[in-house]
């Protein structure tokens, strides 16, 4: 009966690291196309505000080219300042569509 009792606990196990993995992976480096568009939540392929995409790319880097849209005027509380961003080269680009949008601090 112990080893029925320990096998349960190892699936659980298994699952859970099944499931922290799967959400790591979500947030790996950036590539392709997204949005800066505080009409949407934060997610997917949408950046609510500068902030959040600047925190993005600074963490998670770039792995190909990354075009940014951005599709509202957005006011910040301040500077936003980007670092070398990792994974960046001639190839793997960053392109940001200002589309005639604001950014006020």
């Amino acid at each position: 009966m112990n080893i029925f009792y320990k096998l349960k606990d190892n699936i659980k196990t298994a699952i859970a690291i099944l499931i922290v993995g799967s959400c790591t992976q979500a947030f790996g480096q950036l590539s392709g196309t997204y949005t800066i568009n505080n009409g949407s939540a934060t997610g997917g392929t949408n950046f609510a505000n500068w902030t959040d995409f600047r925190t993005s790319i600074v963490t998670n880097g770039v792995n190909g080219a990354v075009i940014v849209n951005v599709v509202t005027d957005i006011t910040e509380a301040g500077q936003i300042n980007f670092p070398a961003i990792t994974g960046a080269s001639s190839t793997n680009t960053i392109t940001i569509n200002g589309n005639g949008r604001f950014l006020q601090s």
